[in-house]
């Protein structure tokens, strides 16, 4: 079942990384000072970090540097769990009501989990982790899943799906402009994390392709969009309101288009790497 080129996939990793990072200089330019924010930043750094590499890793001519650039790709994912659980609890408790104040006081949570981050990280180029592979469908590479995979995949998760429950029960308990931000940052991430899941599935050998990685962009877009127009993270970029809703339709849109020209091969040559 692989019906997209490698030059999709490699354009979809710097097609992530560019939205990363234009994310992050947003943050960083407009307001990098609560605590909310910095570790916002760090977490979308991974996310731009596991995208360069991405691109890196399907575009190198080298073979002894496509398994470096593959597993080196992974430094940043391992660290995605605890920065964005931390970034969660750190932004709901900045704008803390009494209903939540008894779900955010946990820091051994934070202190076990980037524990649990950097051990992963220290395993990433063994065999523990993952095995030497070969190719797989279009992928002139791809390694294979050790047994330290599947801890990380349950450290993934488990974060994941706490700041999801903590995001919709704030949902469900705030009003006004915080409840908003809330779920403009919960529907940005949703189709982020569903965009990026499916490539653990060429770990363990499962023939699902990761076709949908390019979304990861558009999950940006959203939160983009959300600090755009509900001044998530206590951003507040001044635009019309004609302007707002023109940059909400490009932030989705734009990305969009991409997508459907890449699927339909309509530009680019067809990426040839072969070992």
């Amino acid at each position: 079942m692989e019906f997209l080129s490698l030059t999709f996939y490699a354009f979809s990793g710097l097609l992530n990384f560019v939205t990363s990072i234009i994310l992050i200089l947003i943050i960083l330019i407009k307001n990098p000072r609560p605590l909310a924010n910095r570790i916002f930043v760090l977490f979308m750094s991974m996310v731009g970090f596991w995208s360069l590499f991405y691109f890196l890793w399907l575009t190198t001519q080298d073979r002894e540097l496509v398994d470096f650039y593959l597993r080196t790709c992974m430094l940043g994912v391992v660290f995605m769990p605890s920065t964005f659980i931390h970034f969660v609890v750190s932004l709901l408790k900045q704008n803390a009501t009494p209903f939540t104040n008894q779900k955010l006081n946990n820091k051994s949570l934070f202190i076990m989990n980037y524990l649990i981050s950097a051990f992963l990280a220290t395993t990433v180029y063994t065999p523990l982790f993952a095995k030497e592979g070969g190719s797989f469908n279009v992928f002139p590479y791809w390694a294979i899943a050790g047994p330290l995979l599947s801890l990380h995949l349950t450290h993934f998760f488990f974060n994941f799906l706490y700041a999801f429950y903590l995001m919709l029960y704030s949902i469900r308990r705030s009003q006004g402009i915080f409840r908003n931000q809330v779920l403009y940052l919960f529907i940005g991430i949703t189709i982020g994390v569903l965009a990026g899941v499916p490539n653990y599935f060429y770990w363990f050998r499962i023939p699902i392709p990761p076709f949908l990685n390019i979304f990861v962009s558009l999950g940006v877009s959203f939160i983009t969009y959300g600090i755009i127009k509900f001044r998530l993270m206590e951003i507040n970029i001044v635009f019309k309101k004609g302007t707002v809703y023109a940059l909400g339709l490009l932030l989705v849109l734009v990305p969009t288009y991409i997508i459907l020209l890449w699927t339909q091969n309509l530009f680019f040559n067809t990426i040839n790497v072969s070992y």
